[in-house]
């Protein structure tokens, strides 16, 4: 049995029997990772009166802060007064408590998920690929052929790219970090430009997302060189954004694409798609661009698309970027939670044979 499995087979034992016994104390943050308690809508690991006056409060006003995922006790999808009325319940007999482990594999299997035809070729969704960018990021060094660190740009309400907060790990994983500094937060962002381009083709990134704070996201984007040519719609060149996880507190992910420049001709499509525990480990962001569409994927589950009749697809090549920001559409940042942020698996690229 795989470790992780097997280490979340038992705490998840340890947190029954806690339960059973009226004794259910604090996990940690790392626990965390692999298990969710309902009703724990502060996320500090225990069912409290803080929860059911947080959840009360939130009942009142939707505008207060909490964990939604937690908060849905019975999990049919509301927050209403069955789940304050669970959770009250729970206080007083903590037999009722609901420890739901978490799946973090996210489509860790990928030799199965995409096998090979007789002639090499990937057979993905359905139709036959060949890979064109690979990038596992093993060693300490990032691969200066696939990429470079993004230029220390001001962004969004203060952030700053920062190179000192892209790094290899040395255990295959990317990471693009948040920290603050002063008044301002910073964290890293890394792209393909004069480097790697491609125009249609799937686009894939295993990652895991934040893990303990709101306040900032992770994306995996495409970017023409430029999308303001003077031409109305996206065909002569769209920002493609594959994931941006702006949703921590509600386990929502955004997809979007972006054309006609940023200024007063912008013009923007997308959509949040609910995923449930989709900021508890790793997962699988997957993106098709063909001539006539685009189709987003997470887990192998399509969750968007867009046709010729909804917007003008690009036919522009474009790079990749992979990135964290920080700024208020996300929320707040925890900043005793810090450092949080990005820990990226692989990024890989095909393109349809033929």
């Amino acid at each position: 049995m795989h470790l992780k499995r097997i280490i979340l087979f038992m705490l998840c034992g340890v947190l029954l029997f806690a339960s059973l016994t009226g004794n259910v104390s604090a996990v940690s943050r790392e626990e965390l990772v692999y298990h969710r308690l309902l009703g724990d809508v502060t996320q500090d690991g225990i069912n409290t009166n803080k929860d059911l006056a947080r959840l009360k409060g939130y009942l009142a006003d939707s505008a207060i802060d909490l964990d939604t995922v937690a908060a849905d006790i019975n999990e049919d999808a509301y927050i209403n007064n069955k789940d304050y009325a669970r959770l009250k319940a729970t206080l007083a007999d903590p037999d009722l408590a609901v420890h739901r482990p978490v799946t973090t594999d996210g489509y860790a299997n990928y030799n199965a998920l995409y096998p090979k035809t007789a002639d090499g070729a990937y057979l993905i969704h359905g139709r036959a690929y060949e890979q064109t960018f690979y990038d596992d990021f093993e060693g300490t060094t990032l691969n200066a052929r696939n990429w470079m660190l993004c230029p220390e740009w001001t962004r969004h309400d203060g952030n700053v790219w920062r190179h000192d907060m892209t790094w290899l790990d040395g255990n295959g994983n990317l990471i693009l970090s948040v920290g603050k500094e002063n008044t301002y937060y910073k964290t890293g962002a890394i792209r393909s430009k004069n480097r790697f381009y491609q125009k249609y083709g799937y686009f894939e990134i295993r990652c895991m997302l934040q893990q303990y704070s709101p306040g900032f996201w992770g994306a995996f984007w495409l970017m023409p060189d430029n999308i303001d040519t003077g031409v109305a719609g996206g065909s002569d060149g769209t920002e493609i954004d594959i994931f941006e996880s702006a949703y921590f507190t509600s386990d929502r992910i955004n997809h979007a694409v972006h054309f006609d420049g940023y200024e007063a001709a912008h013009k923007s499509i997308g959509t949040n798609v609910y995923v449930p525990d989709i900021y508890y480990g790793f997962h699988v962001f997957g993106f098709e661009w063909t001539a006539s569409s685009y189709i987003w994927y997470i887990d192998g589950k399509e969750t968007y698309r867009l046709t010729r009749r909804d917007v003008d697809i690009s036919q522009v090549e474009s790079y990749l970027k992979v990135t964290v920001e920080a700024g208020n559409w996300a929320g707040k940042v925890n900043d005793s939670a810090l450092p949080d942020g990005l820990t990226v698996d692989y990024v890989k690229v095909y393109q349809r044979v033929g």
